[in-house]
């Protein structure tokens, strides 16, 4: 599988991010998804977190399909002392 995102690499919340998803597997899957995630990094327990799914039912086993997310509201991208988030993975 290959994911490109379309523009910057760096989004406000509230802004619109784009893609497109390629993948070529042996088989047809039930379904595909694309997940946009946040996590943070540093001392003590890591964390992750969904903040929107798009999912493709019954693809083929070979494609290229475009996907669209809003970047969520929070938290913002934070690099700390003890602790980082980083938006989206």
């Amino acid at each position: 599988m290959d994911i490109e995102i379309e523009g910057k690499g760096a989004f406000r919340p509230g802004e619109e991010i784009r893609g497109l998803v390629r993948w070529e597997l042996p088989k047809n899957p039930k379904w595909l998804e694309v997940k946009l995630l946040w996590r943070t990094e540093g001392k003590g327990d890591q964390d992750i977190r969904m903040a929107e799914t798009v999912r493709f039912e019954t693809p083929s086993a070979s494609g290229v399909k475009d996907f669209r997310f809003t970047a969520p509201s929070g938290p913002y991208s934070f690099s700390g002392t003890l602790i980082s988030i980083i938006c989206p993975i």
